[in-house]
């Protein structure tokens, strides 16, 4: 099926991100971010820009994966 978005009418942009990043933390790993613009288009494209930077950063420092923030 198709899928509509409900509020249409209320948001006259589309203020959802996505992101996917290969090997973030070597071989075998992705990191895949579906960020949900409720916060309006700039939060939504600092957390694009900056949230999978700052995990690469921790992962780097030793922090393990499902550690990293």
């Amino acid at each position: 099926g198709v899928a509509s978005d409900r509020n249409a009418r209320f948001r006259r942009t589309m203020e959802d991100a996505h992101v996917a990043v290969d090997e973030i933390a070597g071989p075998g790993t992705a990191y895949f971010g579906i960020y949900d613009g409720h916060g309006g288009r700039g939060a939504v494209n600092f957390v694009q820009e900056h949230l999978h930077v700052n995990f690469r950063e921790q992962i780097n420092l030793g922090v393990e994966p499902e550690k990293a923030w």
